[in-house]
C-alpha cells in the first residue's frame, strides 16, 4: 500500500469510463484510507461519498449517444402493426441523440407512396412528410431541442401502401 502525505492528491479518478463500440466498460478503483485524529475521524463518511460521486459522473458519461448514419431495407407488411387514423402499416427505428444534433431521414420505396414520421423522447410527432424527397419519396430534417431516444416510423401515405422500402437516417451533432 502506498502512503501519501495529508493533503496529497491520491487520484484524480477513481472512475473511468471507456466506449468500445456500443458497448461501455466501467473500471472500478479502489482507495484505502485510514481516518487520522486531526479529521476527527470524518474520513470514513468522506471516502464512500466521493465515490458514489464520482461512479455517478463515470455513468453519465458512459450514456452520451455516438452519432448515427444509418441504412436499413424493410417491408410494410399486413403483419405490422397500425397507425389509428387511416389502418396504414408500419415499422419503426429508435436512436439516441444528443440536445442540439441534426437529425435526417429520407425514405425512398418503388412499391408505394411513402410517409415518414419524426417521434420524440415523449412519444410525440414531431415533424411528418409525405413527398419531400424526390416523387412520392420523403424527407425529414429537424434540429433535436431535447436528448433522449427519438424514432423515426417508416409509414405509407395511405392504407394501401405495401411492400418494401429504404430508410436511410442520420443524427450528427453540429451539422
Amino acid at each position: 500500500m502506498r502512503r501519501a502525505a495529508p493533503g496529497a492528491t491520491l487520484a484524480r479518478r477513481m472512475v473511468h469510463s471507456e466506449r468500445r463500440g456500443r458497448r461501455a466498460r466501467v473500471h472500478l478503483y479502489t482507495l484505502a484510507v485510514r481516518p487520522r485524529r486531526a479529521l476527527g475521524g470524518n474520513m470514513k463518511k468522506l471516502v464512500p461519498i466521493l465515490f458514489v460521486s464520482a461512479f455517478a459522473l463515470a455513468l453519465a458519461g458512459c450514456s452520451e449517444p455516438e452519432p448515427v448514419d444509418e441504412t436499413v431495407t424493410g417491408e410494410l407488411t399486413d403483419s405490422d402493426p397500425r397507425v389509428e387514423q387511416d389502418d396504414s402499416p408500419y415499422d419503426e427505428y429508435r436512436f439516441d441523440v444528443a440536445e442540439g444534433w441534426t437529425i435526417t431521414g429520407d425514405m425512398q420505396s418503388a412499391n408505394f407512396d411513402t410517409y415518414l414520421w419524426l417521434i420524440d423522447p415523449e412519444g410525440e410527432s414531431l415533424v411528418q412528410d409525405d413527398d419531400g424527397g424526390e416523387g412520392t419519396n420523403s424527407r425529414v430534417t429537424y434540429t433535436a431541442a431535447q436528448s433522449g431516444t427519438y424514432t423515426f416510423r417508416a409509414n405509407s401515405y395511405n392504407g394501401e401502401g405495401r411492400g418494401q422500402y429504404t430508410l436511410h437516417f442520420t443524427a450528427n451533432p453540429g451539422q
